[in-house]
């Protein structure tokens, strides 16, 4: 049972990589969440945070991208810091 999928793994991983230059698109937009930590001083003033960020790609060359990509991330204050 496990070599059965191993072979199928194997297989689904070629199949997919044989796929995955076969489209040239001209640009694509990507859409990302993210979970942000407080590091050094700031972690003791705030919590954990959440963001998004947005990325456009536009084909330039057959090997070449120009990238522009944006980012938001909020953080909420502690106690703590909201007390002070």
């Amino acid at each position: 049972m496990r070599l059965f999928l191993l072979v199928l793994m194997l297989s689904a991983g070629t199949w997919f990589s044989g796929f995955a230059q076969s489209t040239q698109k001209d640009s694509k937009f990507n859409f990302g969440l993210e979970a942000d930590l407080p590091a050094g001083k700031t972690s003791s003033s705030y919590n954990a945070g959440v963001g998004s960020s947005l990325k456009y790609e536009y084909r330039a060359d057959t090997n070449f991208y120009f990238t522009i990509s944006a980012g938001y991330s909020r953080f909420q204050l502690t106690d703590a810091a909201i007390q002070a």
